[in-house]
């Protein structure tokens, strides 16, 4: 039996090896696209946003994006007191690893750890750690992460290896894991640990139709009972639609253009694009493209 020490050193490993992997390039879908969003991150109006949050937390739980928003937004107003709260909730409910202490002093303390909130913070993080895995399945989650880092060690080497090996290898490891991965969904069902979960459910479902069969209506299911990010499911729709069955984007999440490129990339039936991402709890297309700091398409109308 693994002793809680043993487990967070090993968790700790897989998250910083595997989150230096992929982190930056997936970073800009994690954003909730919503009005929140569009308010803090576009019109930079605190008191606005707090507003939409404290509503939409009367009639839902607010997701880790909607919990960091308020603490930011609360910190921002200097009623750190309250603030703290959310801090904390960060860590209890949502934590991402054993670097979240570092990111959240960066986040609501501008690098500091002279505040005594902060101290606070930091002596209270091995329990608030201790609580968030107290109802995971803790070798579930290492499975996970160890099928995460060997799927970005095979996509990041493709360089080492002859062109036909290689697919034949990624192939390979993406069938396996999506199976276990299937499993485990079945299981504990997405949320055991989503950002992971996105990656190998958006691998593993690319080149097998039964498995996208499988988990297409589940994950559009998990939206409406606010389980999955609605940009997350977006994204695996519109990467598919490119990549596996070469038509434009449905959604506008994910196009054929480049994530530094001015303006978004074609859209299919663009003129029923804000409607299809309104049924699945996204912002209207041009709050989306503010946000990504892009042009919409030029046959895109509000």
């Amino acid at each position: 039996m693994k002793t809680l020490k043993q487990t967070f050193f090993i968790l700790l490993f897989i998250s910083v090896f595997t989150a230096k992997l992929y982190a930056q390039d997936y970073i800009r879908y994690w954003l909730e696209s919503d009005s929140a969003n569009y308010e803090y991150y576009v019109k930079k109006d605190v008191k606005a946003t707090l507003v939409i949050l404290q509503e939409e937390s009367k009639k839902a739980k607010l997701n880790s994006g909607g919990v960091e928003m308020m603490g930011e937004c609360l910190e921002a107003e200097g009623d750190t007191a309250e603030a703290m709260k959310y801090i904390k909730l960060c860590i209890s409910e949502y934590s991402i690893g054993a670097d979240e202490l570092e990111r959240i002093k960066n986040v609501f303390f501008e690098g500091s750890t002279k505040s005594a909130y902060y101290k606070e913070i930091e002596s209270s993080f091995p329990d608030l750690e201790k609580q968030y895995y107290s109802d995971k399945n803790i070798d579930v989650l290492i499975e996970i992460k160890m099928m995460v880092a060997t799927d970005q060690f095979i996509r990041l080497n493709e360089k080492g290896y002859d062109e036909k090996k290689w697919y034949k290898l990624y192939r390979q490891v993406d069938s396996t894991n999506i199976l276990r991965v299937k499993e485990i969904y079945e299981q504990y069902g997405y949320s055991i640990d989503g950002s992971d979960m996105f990656i190998l459910i958006m691998h593993g479902t690319s080149d097998f139709q039964d498995m996208w069969d499988y988990f297409q209506p589940k994950l559009l299911e998990d939206i409406k009972k606010e389980k999955i990010d609605p940009s997350a499911y977006a994204l695996l729709v519109d990467r598919r639609r490119i990549f596996v069955e070469g038509k434009k984007s449905w959604f506008g999440v994910f196009t054929d253009a480049d994530f530094q490129s001015p303006q978004m990339g074609q859209i299919d039936d663009i003129k029923n694009v804000d409607k299809r991402r309104k049924e699945i709890g996204l912002c209207p297309l041009y709050q989306a493209a503010e946000l990504a700091n892009q042009k919409t398409p030029e046959d895109y109308k509000r």
